[in-house]
């Protein structure tokens, strides 16, 4: 199983970052550029299964949950690298052996999304 990872440094506690990932109307915002992808290739189908320990700091995605395929587990950990910062890592596992056009795209849109992170829950403790 092929996998690539992405991380982005947030200025934020990691309560603040892990709640605003836990918060699941909040997974539009900061996934639409990897939703654009996923479903342009006819990954991401239409189920979704959400998980999130905060002791552990780890969320779960399951992307295509109920579809013809296994479902595609999306790991995000928030790890606390300082009192107010936090780092997010995220790891694609390709099941599906995608090949590595898609792969190159859907890694860019994640780095992509992923370095607006920070400004996205900065944003939303703002309107909090």
């Amino acid at each position: 199983m092929k996998r690539f990872t992405e991380a982005v440094e947030v200025p934020l506690a990691k309560a603040e970052v892990f709640d605003f990932l836990a918060n699941r109307e909040n997974l539009v915002r900061w996934t639409e550029a990897c939703a654009g992808e996923w479903n342009a290739e006819g990954v991401a189908g239409d189920g979704l299964r959400f998980e999130a320990d905060s002791r552990m700091g780890l969320i779960e995605l399951w992307v295509g949950e109920g579809t013809a395929h296994a479902p595609w587990r999306v790991p995000l950990r928030v790890s606390e690298t300082g009192p107010t910062s936090s780092l997010v890592t995220v790891s694609l596992e390709d099941p599906r052996s995608l090949s590595v056009e898609v792969r190159l795209r859907m890694n860019r849109a994640l780095r992509r999304q992923l370095a607006m992170l920070p400004e996205e829950v900065r944003g939303a403790l703002l309107l909090a």
